[in-house]
């Protein structure tokens, strides 16, 4: 509770207006005003008398109600008991969820929030932290209701009047929680004799139009900061000057210049104005300094004694606020030896619970294990038994099922054996008849063997005459009925080739390789016509300086054409070296000649024996 010199103090005060009945106005009384009007006596409010309210009799709850109240008392302290028990048991923890209605959902808020986490040692911070936002919320709250009951906001006019001026705006509060300051400010002020001077302007509370023939009464009494008077009155209004003319006969004496004022104190409240709504303290915290600086400048005399009376009763306020720090410094520690004291005891009891509860585990665990072990020992010694009478009666059964099928068998092979006797006969003069068939055919793959050896003996790597076999062939061929082989055998007839034979391969790429390509190779420098001795000359001397290419390379002179020439002889591919040999013109394509005749012949034999191989080797497939 806060102490008298730091409560406002308000009484009603009865003024007549122009309504019938009186009115009553709330005024707070300051240090610096006079005694207000007093009451007139046996006079009392309209609004009082209206608003006392006839004494009713209370009504007695029903059975309904009753029975409402403990039902909602019981299920909250049975719904929160559960959940605390049902954190930290889990024999509890399932019975709840399984068994109560709305178990479950508790349960997932619960542990959506975290309270499954929270311990035993965070419970203490969990009962700081709440009780400090509920402080917040209080002190909210208050200031909330301080700033929509108590402080009018003033006009434009007057706060620019009191910008100008530097004197502060007091707002009006029937019960206001002034600071330290503000209350030191009311001790101080309360000792001076000295009034607060009004300010110089103030905009007029809107009233009732008055009637013209109304008188309007002024309000004399000196007035506090920010109030206006009661309705019906109004301000006295402020003297005009007098002009003095010029030509008034007295001489204007010279007035002494008066010193010039001291400058403003700069104001405080304006700065903080940004803050005022979420910090309301000091906002009024920044009113009261810029109230106290416009007292100290409008009453300089009594200043010192005011000074002195605000900062010892300032001096006392940071004095008894140090001894409660100092005090709710002690009271931090010994609640924080105690929370540590609750936590290592709590420690110890969750160590020693969970040794026992480790204990019971192991025990239950081993009961069990012997128990199933029990049950299984027998479970298969009653398996093993059935198994083995199972197999007694499939033995049994197998046994007959065999004996019948082997008498089965032999009734089966003795009648068996009965015809065998007599289809063996028949067996034999099949058999006679395969004979003479596989005989004749055999005759018949004798000549086509006769055939096909004599085709093959024609193409011989070695070069001999083949005119006795090219007769043979023909007989086999008229025999045979094949045209293809005997217009093939026709070609190869018309010419000397086979009573001289053709040159092998290995011969011509020999004959190539040694004595053809180097005389070509020499003579590549001589121009296709008119070359002289000089000329072959020099293209003997120069053909031995050039590098030798092999290859497949690129171009058409006679050293590309004769290596491509040398890399097919190679690959055995006689056809490809005699058309590149058949490009050259000139004494290459004349020292050439020879060798390119024997290419041919051997090259159109070569094509003959691969028709008739290729008929051939018809033949032989269409024989198997």
């Amino acid at each position: 509770m806060l102490p008298a010199s730091r409560r406002a103090i308000a009484r009603p005060v009865f003024r007549h207006g122009r309504s019938p009945g009186a009115r009553m106005i709330i005024r707070r009384r300051f240090a610096t005003e006079e005694a207000i009007e007093t009451v007139k006596a046996g006079e009392t409010p309209p609004s009082t008398a209206a608003a006392s309210p006839r004494p009713t009799k209370k009504k007695q709850r029903g059975f309904v109600s009753r029975i409402a109240l403990y039902s909602s008392l019981f299920g909250v302290v049975f719904y929160g008991g559960s959940t605390a028990i049902a954190l930290s048991s889990e024999r509890y923890h399932d019975f709840f969820v399984e068994s109560v209605p709305l178990g479950e959902a508790i349960m997932d808020y619960a542990e959506t929030q975290g309270w499954d986490d929270t311990t035993l040692f965070g419970l203490p911070r969990l009962a700081i932290d709440g009780t400090k936002g509920a402080y917040r919320f209080v002190e909210g709250a208050v200031s909330r209701t301080l700033g929509s009951q108590g402080y009018p906001t003033p006009s434009p006019a007057s706060k620019e009047s009191s910008t100008e001026t530097g004197r502060p705006i007091v707002k009006r509060d029937t019960k206001p929680a002034p600071s330290p300051v503000w209350t030191s400010a009311n001790r101080g002020a309360a000792g001076d004799s000295t009034p607060v001077p009004k300010r110089k302007t103030c905009s007029p509370v809107p009233s009732e139009p008055r009637s013209s023939t109304s008188e309007v009464k002024v309000y004399t009494t000196e007035l506090p900061l920010g109030f206006e008077p009661p309705p019906g009155f109004s301000r006295p209004s402020k003297p005009k000057p007098v002009e003095v003319p010029l030509s008034a006969s007295k001489p204007v004496t010279p007035r002494s210049p008066r010193p010039p004022p001291a400058p403003p104190l700069p104001l405080v409240a304006p700065a903080v104005a940004e803050l005022s709504a979420s910090e309301p303290v000091i906002a009024h915290i920044a009113s009261s300094i810029d109230n106290l600086a416009g007292y100290l400048r409008d009453s300089p005399a009594g200043a010192t004694a005011a000074a002195k009376d605000i900062l010892d009763a300032a001096q006392a306020d940071l004095e008894e606020k140090k001894k409660l720090e100092e005090q709710l410094d002690a009271q931090a520690q010994e609640y924080s030896k105690k929370l540590l004291q609750l936590e290592v005891d709590s420690q110890d009891k969750i160590d020693s619970q969970e040794e026992g509860y480790k204990a019971m585990i192991e025990e239950e665990r081993q009961r069990i294990l012997q128990t199933y072990k029990a049950r299984l020992v027998a479970e298969l010694e009653t398996q093993s038994q059935i198994i083995n009478e199972r197999l007694k009666e499939e033995v049994i059964a197998q046994g007959i099922e065999m004996q019948r099928r082997w008498i089965r068998e032999i009734k089966v092979r003795v009648e068996q054996e009965r015809g065998g006797r007599l289809a063996k006969l028949d067996d034999l003069a099949t058999g006679l008849k395969r004979l003479e068939r596989v005989a004749l055919d055999n005759t018949s793959y004798l000549d086509e063997n006769l055939r096909l050896h004599t085709l093959c003996a024609v193409d011989s790597p070695i070069r001999k005459p083949f005119r006795e076999e090219l007769r043979v062939l023909r007989h086999v061929a008229a025999a045979r009925d094949e045209p293809i082989i005997i217009a093939a055998l026709d070609s190869i007839e018309r010419t000397d080739v086979p009573d001289i034979g053709v040159e092998p391969l290995t011969d011509l790429v020999s004959w190539f390789t040694t004595s053809v390509a180097p005389r070509v190779e020499s003579v590549a420098l001589l121009p296709d016509q008119n070359a002289g001795l000089l000329a072959h000359l020099a293209s003997s001397v120069l053909s031995t300086l050039r590098f030798k290419r092999h290859g497949l390379v690129e171009g058409t002179d006679v050293s590309s054409v004769l290596a491509r020439a040398e890399h097919f002889l190679l690959e055995k591919d006689l056809d490809s070296a005699a058309r590149e040999l058949n490009q050259l013109r000139g004494v290459p394509k004349v020292l050439l000649v020879d060798w390119l005749s024997a290419a041919r012949k051997r090259l159109e034999v070569e094509q003959a024996l691969a028709i008739i191989h290729s008929q051939a080797t018809l033949s032989s497939l269409l024989v198997v």
